[in-house]
């Protein structure tokens, strides 16, 4: 038999499942584990509200992952209505088919199947599951295991929910977030919402919403608009960030206590990979920064940050931009002397950096004969 014929009578069985919604829902009482990923991926793109919250229900795989499908505003609701469905409780669920999912990840991650691979009944494998926090499936089941009797084995089921969360003020944004909430008190401890991705613009809007959220495993983290002091206390909690994001955010002074204090939580940030302060005065005090950053970053942006000649200096010779696969110091003024360390700095980066700005530092034109030439030893470095 053709290899391409199985494909086929696949697609038609998914096909003639979605094309009939109340027979669709029947059906996953007694269809095969197998056809339940290809059933899920057709159905979200098809926008089968009604047959993915009733497959959430009884989904037969440990995890379950949105992975590489795109998520469009539309898809919104789709997502919404897989948290409202997502057992939380036993009591919830009298269908025979006991459901499994104890892990739903709605991020996009390119990278991800729709279901990790299992490495037995008894002891399921998810690659993406909390491994930090202490309300994290791993940690609570390790507790039960060990008979640890401040948890009620009966009727605990630790559940994990894997999101990202973009807080722009929108009411689409408002409507996630009052639903996030009222599924975990609707879930009376046993569910554990686990925020990667963490965006807030306004950071003075949701000082109380953020409260609700573990904050120790949110590996990226960005704010648009805020006070440096609020930005202080959601650091001292966040141990694991790869990413750093800050934009326009305010402090009185470079020589106060919490520029001091931000300096504190970034020496603590030792994953940190790509650190980002647009628009973060830190003219002569750039030394003072990445004194405290891992030498291991990746990425570091610095536009509009009125860096001087000091600053660059220093960065040519800093052991923490030794690494560097981006460099972004555009909107700050550069002049003639500047362009000597600049030179230095890229030569030493020739054989590691892959994406460079410089737009809008107000290079004279002799100033630009003097760039290409630099740009000439950099590729001379580079090969």
């Amino acid at each position: 038999m053709d290899a391409a014929v199985p494909n086929k009578l696949l697609d038609l069985a998914v096909q003639s499942l979605l094309s009939n919604e109340s027979a669709a829902i029947q059906a996953l009482e007694d269809i095969p584990r197998e056809l339940f990923v290809p059933l899920f991926i057709a159905a979200f793109k098809g926008r089968h509200r009604n047959i993915l919250s009733a497959m959430v229900k009884v989904w037969p795989f440990y995890c379950l992952h949105i992975g590489s499908l795109s998520i469009q505003e539309a898809h919104h609701e789709l997502l919404k209505a897989m948290i409202e469905n997502l057992p939380v409780c036993p009591a919830q669920n009298s269908s025979p088919r006991r459901p499994k999912l104890r892990i739903l990840d709605l991020r996009q991650v390119t990278y991800s199947r729709i279901t990790c691979r299992e490495v037995s009944t008894k002891s399921p494998l998810c690659f993406h599951s909390c491994a930090y926090s202490d309300h994290s499936i791993t940690k609570i089941e390790g507790h039960l295991r060990l008979g640890n009797s401040g948890f009620e084995t009966q009727s605990l089921r630790p559940v994990e929910l894997l999101v990202e969360l973009f807080l722009d003020g929108s009411l689409l944004q408002k409507e996630f977030l009052d639903l996030l909430m009222g599924k975990v008190e609707e879930s009376s401890g046993s569910l554990h919402v686990c925020c990667r991705d963490l965006h807030v613009d306004k950071l003075c809007n949701y000082k109380c919403t953020l409260k609700f959220l573990d904050l120790k495993y949110v590996d990226q983290f960005s704010v648009v608009k805020g006070f440096l002091s609020d930005i202080n206390c959601i650091l001292s909690q966040m141990a694991h960030l790869q990413s750093l994001s800050l934009f326009k955010v305010f402090f009185r002074s470079l020589r106060k206590k919490d520029f001091k204090n931000f300096l504190s939580h970034l020496h603590q940030m030792e994953n940190l990979k790509e650190l980002n302060l647009a628009s973060f005065y830190l003219k002569n005090h750039l030394e003072k920064v990445l004194k405290f950053v891992p030498p291991g970053l990746d990425f570091l942006c610095l536009p509009f940050c009125n860096l001087s000649s000091r600053d660059y200096q220093f960065l040519s010779q800093s052991p923490q931009a030794t690494h560097l696969k981006l460099l972004n110091l555009s909107n700050n003024t550069m002049y003639w002397n500047d362009l000597e360390p600049i030179c230095t700095l890229l030569v030493n980066l020739s054989g590691m950096l892959l994406y460079l700005e410089l737009n809008n530092c107000f290079i004279s034109d002799s100033a630009r004969m003097y760039k290409g030439g630099m740009r000439d030893e950099w590729e001379t470095h580079k090969e």
